[in-house]
């Protein structure tokens, strides 16, 4: 067998192998049995995240990553203990809401969109396997430094801090550096991490949809999605932009089920959010502003539930879940923040600054480029989902799910946050706009997505409300029989 096919073989196994930790995990701490497309699309970021946490973790505290045979037993271990522990005597019910089976159309044309997304990805990673500009100029040079100079690395990159953009956070780095590190440098690490996040993405905006919603929505929210050309190139030239979206996505996702649920498998929901969050946080600086806004988004929830049906006790268990999956994620990126990133070259101040901010022409060009830009991004897609709503003559179901608001405000206040970095921007405004506004728009267009599914379903209403009616009467059954 050629080299380079092994070399292949053993990085698929390496990055394969948390993954499957983390969906061994999943099916055995959650107390609804988990859609299956919905438990690859989770089971993805939480590997790939969790990996790349322990691998940089490693590097700080040990000044070198953990080696191939401890990495592998590490992940083996908790992989098949977790199977074996979640297979005994269990009896788990389905979570998934009954609703319109998608037509046999409707699944061709998102076969036929997922085989011509698949080809170009790979046909991308024939081009340029080293991916698009920033992925060869940070993301995967700054994984090179990880795997060449990992009792080092921090110097390193502090010396050059100028022109390898150091304040960029490590984790897709410290993903791609994993799998290099047990191949000496070799191997499809980098298209291999971009191709499972996206595949990851796609799943989880189906698989959630499909659980809170029904098939047939989800095969078309899913189809927008994959025709999503600048999407799927996004991913395909290797940028953390796809990452972040995927980790924004399983925020919400994973947010949405344990709201919509009402026993203890919204501990694990709410562990698992605040986890992707955090893994968000140490994706892109845009992570950060990501936790200011989920976390002012979900303090005005709770006070929200507090006030109006004083439930203390379970919004404190709740907050709590969220922290503890936090905790990870943020102490990674705020260590880095403070020990070895320099300050962002986004962050001014002064007089300029507040010239910058009273500016009337500066808002135009942004808002400009906002309106140009996501056009430029949902293409056909935008118009088939304005079709969509003027066909149920703009009636949604906006009660169908708590998240509906949150992820609403999270999306709005994000875009918000990027509209006043851009009004500070020390770059020109018009070349900072057009060169970076439509991948900042990736970041949210799954979330997106999933609130329409979960909004505007393509299942029939009354259908809907019968399932939602028998559920109720169900688990009011079973608490009696309790």
């Amino acid at each position: 067998m050629p080299d380079d096919a092994v070399t292949t073989i053993v990085s698929v196994a390496i990055l394969a192998l948390p993954i499957l930790a983390a969906w061994s995990v999943l099916r055995s701490v959650w107390s609804e049995r988990l859609d299956r497309v919905l438990l690859v699309g989770l089971a993805i970021p939480v590997g790939l995240g969790a990996s790349a946490l322990l691998f940089l973790a490693s590097l700080a505290v040990l000044g070198r990553p953990l080696s191939v045979g401890v990495d592998v037993g590490f992940w083996s271990v908790i992989a098949f203990g977790s199977w074996a522990a979640g297979t005994r005597g269990r009896e788990l019910k389905s979570a998934v809401r009954p609703g319109h089976r998608a037509s046999m159309a409707a699944r061709l044309v998102l076969v036929v969109a997922l085989a011509a997304a698949f080809a170009g990805f790979v046909a991308q990673q024939v081009r340029a396997p080293e991916g698009g500009s920033d992925a060869v100029a940070i993301w995967n040079l700054h994984a090179r430094i990880l795997v060449l100079s990992p009792g080092g690395w921090k110097d390193y990159l502090s010396s050059h801090a100028n022109g390898f953009h150091v304040d960029y956070p490590l984790l897709v780095p410290s993903a791609v550096a994993r799998v290099w590190s047990s191949t000496g440098g070799a191997g499809p690490a980098p298209s291999l991490v971009a191709g499972a996040f996206l595949l990851g993405t796609v799943c989880l905006l189906f698989g959630a949809v499909r659980v809170l919603q029904g098939e047939s929505t989800a095969v078309f929210c899913t189809t927008v999605l994959v025709c999503s050309v600048y999407f799927v190139r996004t991913s395909a030239f290797q940028f953390a932009d796809a990452p972040f979206a995927c980790f924004l996505l399983g925020t919400m996702a994973t947010t949405a089920l344990a709201l919509r649920s009402e026993d203890s498998c919204s501990t694990p929901g709410f562990v698992l959010a605040g986890l992707l969050a955090g893994c968000a946080a140490f994706t892109k600086n845009e992570g950060l502003l990501l936790l200011a806004v989920f976390g002012a988004v979900w303090a005005v929830r709770c006070l929200a539930t507090v006030v109006g049906r004083a439930g203390l006790r379970d919004v404190s268990a709740a907050t709590m879940a969220l922290a503890v999956g936090l905790f990870p994620g943020v102490l990674c990126a705020l260590w880095y923040k403070w020990s070895v990133a320099p300050p962002s070259e986004m962050v001014g101040g002064g007089p300029s600054t507040l010239a910058q901010l009273t500016d009337v022409s500066r808002f135009a060009v942004v808002g400009r480029g906002y309106v140009r830009e996501w056009i430029a991004l949902t293409e056909v897609g935008g118009l088939v989902l304005v079709a969509h709503v003027v066909a149920r003559r703009g009636r949604g179901d906006w009660r169908a799910n708590p998240v509906v608001w949150m992820g609403a405000a999270v999306v709005l206040l994000q875009l918000g946050g990027y509209f006043a970095v851009y009004l500070t921007t020390p770059y020109d405004l018009e070349w900072h706009v057009g060169a970076s506004l439509r991948r900042l728009y990736v970041h949210v267009w799954p979330t997106c997505l999933l609130l329409f599914g979960i909004v505007f379903p393509s299942e029939n209403s009354a259908l809907r409300a019968r399932s939602t009616s028998e559920d109720v009467v169900e688990s009011t059954t079973s608490k009696r029989a309790a």
